[in-house]
């Protein structure tokens, strides 16, 4: 299992002031191809978001959920999913 969402930065240094940085393990990465640019995600925040939204999650849960896990912002979160609604992979 993953230890870190690397694209949360404030987490990721934080870390890297705890731990020597070749204890900190690599995640899989997910890269989803939308017409004008390539979204790039740990594979955990692109699993959590599509099993959500299969799920039925309403956005305001979906934004809470987020926060309690500490995966990203709700301005990140909003603008992503914004970008995923528009281009399909979301409905």
């Amino acid at each position: 299992m993953a230890e870190h969402d690397y694209l949360n930065l404030h987490d990721f240094l934080r870390r890297l002031r705890e731990k020597e940085p070749d204890r900190l393990n690599p995640e899989m990465t997910v890269f989803i191809f939308l017409i004008d640019e390539i979204l790039s995600m740990a594979y955990d925040t692109y699993k959590e978001t599509i099993k959500s939204f299969e799920n039925g999650i309403t956005l305001d849960d979906y934004y809470l959920l987020m926060e309690r896990k500490c995966i990203f912002t709700r301005t990140y979160h909003r603008d992503l999913l914004k970008k995923l609604f528009q281009s399909g992979v979301l409905y």
